[in-house]
């Protein structure tokens, strides 16, 4: 009762009642000691109990009733039942129960408590341990639906249901809403509107046949819009009573209508669907996707309304034109007139003008939706260019009056309170448009649930290969980028929207522009993540190394709700364009950063609009030269060959031989026969054979540290194995072949042998013009082999 806004209770049932329990906590004994927790007609004395409402008054209370007992603790209990003429109307009250309430003894009540504050939880059982002190406690009433105008993208509701607006309401908990909304050619409406539950889809199971998560409907009606933007109709629609849209669907249907909501799918669970009336043709969306659908010609004209007009638990549709109300029950079909409201404001004819607005809603609570018109042009009271509002109230509370299929209940002569019970108002600007339905009223800073964060996060991953995730995107841990890959390696980037810091509020959309190295590679496709397949954008930008503009929308309320969630992925891949990274000739292989950064990120919250958005560090991927590859033209070859030639025998850093620290390839301070069995596993390859590459381990690792005994027992080890020698034999043989045509006779060749081979093909490639690597090294190649 007393949280200022309940999170899952939805509007406050009708108030025919309150009760209040007392407690006497002296342990009663059998038989001499039981006793009473009140005396019993003090207790039962209305004045002892005092309800005001800020905008109603004083509240009449009918009748006290007090019953007690003793619990099997022994601990005397009392119910006090203040019991109202009629439901208590929509305010802010005070309640305050006296202290004059004793015990058989004379004990006053302990009522200290600070339940007058708008508290979430506020404090029982009450007192400060010292009898006497007034228990007074403040809460809100928000049973019934209220009125409020819109005009030109704004929106103005007396969310306190008192007739007036005050947006600067002493009672901060207590004040009236303005929201924006759309542009000025979009019809504003309002319903009971729910997500798409946890798949994220609209009109699945989830949300239709068994509404789930964030596809059950709160009670509360939210705020929507309809119109034709950019050449096309679209649907904004609100689901967490904020007045955000937070969903912005295109219609394809295009249909040019007045907007409204109800119940149109069967299932009360998942709220209100959508709907168009062009005048002549009905439009419903059957399915919860917020698309109509399903279209039935009508046989009513006017400005349309929609409700359950008599009381069979289904909505019914209805028209205003010419004074007068007609009605399409839902009982038998929609399509056919079956009741109309000709006299309920005048015996032949109704306002002067032709501006007045039908409204629908259930303003008492009773099962039946009431009618209204919102009138104005009306100068009889000052000041004279507020709008008028006239609800003809069923008042059904029992359901003996209502007839299925008849309007009944609605169809009488406006009979305004006391007299009767329709409701007359005053609000709104005579050039705004009528918006009727039961908002949820505004939070007080500080209460209810904890302040969330505003923050969320856009952080970018550099993996070999997709990351798996759920249906919808989401992992619960990062995935780790690449600590390094060589400079012909193609790699997915992965965007994700990281949400592990959002206080559990969830993902609506986000966009982020990626930037990279067109020196190393070229984006080349984009992949959305499951969850974001609504109004994907992102445009490659090759030229300018961006990938600009990179989003989309999330597809469900739910997503990422203190996770991950991805965003999107993006190939690259290396081209011929691609300059890659250059191997020195004098130094150690040294990488570069892989140049991935992001810029211009922005996440959207679906419960409260745009956060504050982190966007993480650039992958600390590393992106390697090929070590192989010294001439760095793409291929493992010739020119490479004669390099590793006049290298090998060396040590590293020899003076005057150039690469010997990359040709180095096991990393023991040594150009030698280890190094000639990677080198020759690895001749012939190029960009499309980047699979193949393979690093000694000191190599992936120490790049070009030397570790002497280490390295050197790897490669011995790895030159022990019979088809090493054999394969860098085939190498050198193919070199030759390729270039001249000429064939090698097969030859035993020993590891000495190759050994010599290798330091004769290197002494001679010292001798050589450095200009003509390719034939120098072949040349070289001939003269070995002739030597031997």
């Amino acid at each position: 009762l007393f949280d200022p806004k309940p999170s899952t209770d939805g509007p406050t049932p009708l108030v025919w009642s309150l009760s209040i329990d007392f407690l006497d906590l002296p342990e009663r004994l059998a038989p001499d000691f039981l006793y009473d927790a009140l005396k019993q007609d003090v207790a039962a004395h209305p004045g002892h109990y005092l309800l005001v409402g800020d905008a109603n008054g004083v509240i009449p209370i009918q009748r006290v009733v007090v019953m007690q007992s003793i619990g099997l603790d022994n601990i005397a209990r009392a119910t006090v039942t203040l019991v109202f003429f009629e439901p208590l109307p929509d305010d802010r009250f005070t309640l305050t129960v006296s202290d004059a309430l004793v015990d058989p003894v004379g004990n006053a009540l302990d009522g200290e408590t600070n339940a007058v504050e708008p508290q979430e939880v506020p404090l029982f059982p009450t007192g400060d341990g010292v009898p006497g002190g007034e228990f007074v406690a403040r809460f809100t009433v928000d049973s019934r639906p209220e009125i409020g105008v819109w005009a030109a993208g704004s929106v103005w509701i007396d969310t306190n249901g008192n007739f007036h607006f005050d947006p600067d309401n002493l009672d901060f908990t207590n004040r009236d809403i303005v929201y924006t909304l759309g542009y000025t050619s979009d019809n504003v409406f309002a319903g009971n509107f729910a997500g798409p539950g946890p798949d994220g889809i609209f009109g699945t199971l989830d949300d239709t046949a068994a509404a789930v998560g964030d596809a059950v409907a709160d009670g509360f009606d939210k705020l929507a819009a309809y119109g034709r933007v950019s050449g096309v109709y679209r649907w904004l629609i609100d689901t967490d009573n904020d007045g955000v849209p937070n969903w912005d669907i295109v219609d394809p249907a295009g249909v040019n209508g007045l907007p409204f909501a109800g119940n149109f799918d069967g299932n009360v669970a998942n709220g209100d669907e959508v709907g168009l009336f062009t005048g002549t043709v009905w439009w419903f969306d059957t399915n919860h996707d917020f698309l109509v659908d399903t279209s039935v010609a009508s046989a009513i004209i006017g400005y349309p309304i929609v409700g359950d007009f008599d009381g069979d638990g289904r909505d019914d549709l209805a028209t205003y034109r010419d004074d007068t109300f007609y009605f399409d029950l839902a009982f038998n079909g929609f399509g056919q007139l079956d009741d109309m409201i000709t006299t309920a404001f005048a015996e032949v004819a109704g306002f002067i003008g032709v501006r007045e607005r039908p409204v629908a809603a259930d303003m008492d609570q009773d099962g039946i939706d009431d009618i209204g018109l919102w009138v104005p042009d009306r100068s009889g009271i000052l000041p004279e260019d507020i709008g008028e509002w006239y609800f003809l109230i069923s008042n059904d509370y029992v359901g003996e009056n209502r007839t299925t299929g008849t309007v009944v209940t609605l169809d009488h002569r406006f009979t305004p309170i006391p007299f009767g019970k329709d409701v007359y108002a005053r609000f709104g600007d005579e050039y705004a448009m009528p918006i009727v339905g039961n908002f949820d009223p505004p939070k007080p800073g500080g209460v209810g649930e904890a302040t969330v964060a505003r923050t969320a996060g856009l952080v970018a991953t550099l993996v070999a290969a997709p990351t798996s995730t759920s249906g919808s995107g989401e992992v619960s841990v990062l995935p780790e980028s690449e600590a390094w890959v060589d400079e012909w390696s193609g790699y997915w980037i992965e965007i994700w929207v990281d949400m592990t810091e959002a206080g559990g509020q969830t993902v609506a959309d986000a966009v982020v522009d990626l930037h990279y190295n067109t020196v190393l590679v070229t984006a080349t496709a984009i992949e959305y993540g499951p969850g974001f397949f609504r109004d994907q954008s992102g445009t490659i930008d090759d030229a300018a190394g961006v990938v600009d503009g990179l989003g989309a929308k999330a597809s469900t309320a739910g997503l990422a709700g203190g996770g991950y969630v991805l965003l999107a992925r993006v190939r690259f891949d290396v081209t011929d364009a691609s300059q890659g990274v250059a191997v020195g000739s004098d130094s150690a292989v040294a990488s570069v950063d892989c140049g991935i950064a992001l810029s211009e990120g922005r996440v959207t919250y679906l419960q409260n609009g745009f956060a504050g958005t982190i966007l993480a560090d650039s992958p600390p991927t590393q992106v390697r030269p090929v070590q192989f590859d010294f001439d760095d033209n793409g291929t493992i070859g010739p020119g490479d060959l004669s390099y590793f030639a006049a290298a090998y025998g060396k040590a590293v850093g020899t003076p005057g031989v150039a690469y010997s620290l990359a040709a180095d390839f096991d990393g023991n301070g040594v150009v030698g026969p280890g190094d000639l069995s990677y080198f020759a596993a690895m001749y012939g390859l190029s960009r499309p054979s980047v699979a193949d590459l393979a690093y000694s381990e000191e190599a992936a690792v120490g790049w070009g540290e030397p570790d002497a005994s280490e390295g050197l027992a790897e490669s011995v080890a790895f030159l022990d194995e019979p088809d090493v020698l054999d394969d860098a034999i085939a190498v050198f043989d193919h070199a030759v072949a390729e270039e001249y045509g000429a064939t090698i006779d097969e030859t035993p060749l020993d590891r000495q042998r190759l050994t010599v081979w290798a330091d004769a093909l290197a002494r001679r490639r010292v001798r050589e013009d450095n200009a003509n690597l390719k034939r120098t090294s072949l040349r070289a190649v001939d003269l070995v082999l002739a030597d031997n």
